[in-house]
């Protein structure tokens, strides 16, 4: 599993998750983040979710309790860069209010389909 893990001076940790953030390689990322808060110490943990597109049941109560474990540990923990279906899923399970974002609504952009000639002109006869 090529992971990249990376902790800085300025007291800041950063870990990548995969595309499928799952029952399948949680239990990697467990011993990682809590590698980095045991030895780095650091204030805050980014989690770049850049690449998530996929997110079970497992890896979002792993999510949960890292941010717990972050709290205790009086380490922030932010997650970056979320694709719009991971924010739709947080929010329809009412866990997004646990987490701090950065650069995540802001990047994701929706296409809209452009309404066809004769449903603009519906609209505009009615």
């Amino acid at each position: 599993m090529n992971t990249q893990v990376a902790a800085s001076e300025q007291g800041s940790g950063r870990i990548k998750l995969p595309s499928r953030f799952d029952f399948s390689c949680v239990g990697h990322y467990r011993t990682l983040i809590a590698k980095l808060l045991v030895h780095a110490r650091p204030e805050r943990i980014a989690l770049d979710c850049s690449e998530v597109d996929y997110i079970d049941s497992v890896g979002l109560a792993t999510l949960i309790a890292w941010e717990h474990l972050c709290k205790e540990k009086s380490t922030t923990l932010v997650l970056e860069d979320c694709q719009r279906a991971v924010l739709d899923e947080l929010k329809l399970l009412g866990v997004h209010r646990l987490f701090y974002f950065d650069r995540s609504v802001t990047r994701a952009s929706v296409a809209v389909p452009r309404p066809s000639d004769a449903a603009i002109g519906a609209l505009q006869a009615g």
